[in-house]
């Protein structure tokens, strides 16, 4: 953790509603935004979809006083300091409590933090995940403090987002995985096109991934474009696994209404 006293982050719960069974109403509910910093170049060599400064590594204290790695995205806001994450990364679940000492870190690199960070102000989850540790809505959003470079979306840009598409869409996974063969030091991805879950489990979507701890709450982008940093949408956030080591899959809430009411709310806080 950085040696930095951090701020204390408020936590919110915000209520979710039943998760639609029939898709409708596509909505997009920003547009991907670039920033004003100079691109780093990468300490690692680059692979062009994997590296982008709108991706970062968190890292935050547990309310259980270990401290913890994950991932996320920012992502465009009135407020341009919103980064979207995994509920789990922001808030332990079912008898337990908020993270704290939380911070963004940008195109982190090897132990580089070449844009800055980015500390908590409030944490938002949902009771669905913080009273039942349903991870169909293991979503998190934060809201950033400006730090010495301003807001977090202007400095490095912001994906847009979007909610209540189809199921099967072909998106970029993106994360620090930090356990088994990765050391959460550099960014990786997956990509494919995703599907529901199974039969039974409509509230998720998934994709092949090998992605390990560490990657959790990174986005999956829908509409990337290798050559533009921020380009594309969050549709969904890296979640969990059908297993803990050596995985074959990556599952991601499915973004419904409830995410994009959420983001409404909190555009503006």
């Amino acid at each position: 953790m950085a040696a930095a006293v951090p701020p204390k982050a408020v936590g919110k719960s915000v209520p979710d509603s039943v998760i639609e069974e029939a898709i409708g109403g596509a909505t997009t509910g920003s547009q991907p935004v670039a920033g004003k910093g100079v691109e780093v170049a990468p300490s690692a060599p680059k692979l062009k979809v994997s590296a982008t400064r709108v991706v970062g590594k968190v890292f935050y204290r547990g309310s259980d006083g270990i401290d913890y790695v994950c991932s996320g995205s920012a992502v465009n806001s009135t407020n341009k300091n919103m980064v979207f994450t995994a509920g789990h990364c922001v808030h332990g679940g079912p008898g337990q409590s908020w993270a704290s000492n939380w911070q963004f870190v940008p195109y982190y690199d090897h132990g580089s933090r070449p844009y800055g960070t980015w500390w908590a102000e409030t944490l938002v989850a949902f009771n669905g995940w913080i009273n039942s540790g349903n991870f169909g809505y293991d979503v998190g959003i934060v809201i950033t403090s400006p730090n010495s470079s301003g807001e977090l979306v202007n400095a490095v840009g912001g994906l847009g987002i979007q909610w209540n598409y189809p199921k099967d869409r072909f998106m970029v996974a993106m994360g620090y995985p930090a356990a088994g063969a990765f050391d959460g030091q550099w960014q990786y991805f997956c990509s494919a096109t995703t599907s529901q879950r199974s039969s039974s489990v409509t509230d998720q979507i998934k994709m092949p991934c090998n992605m390990t701890g560490g990657s959790s709450g990174g986005p999956w982008i829908f509409g990337k474009d290798d050559n533009v940093y921020y380009s594309g949408y969050v549709n969904g956030v890296n979640s969990n696994t059908e297993r803990r080591d050596n995985p074959t899959e990556m599952r991601s809430p499915y973004f419904a209404t409830w995410v994009g009411d959420a983001f409404n709310t909190y555009s503006s806080y």
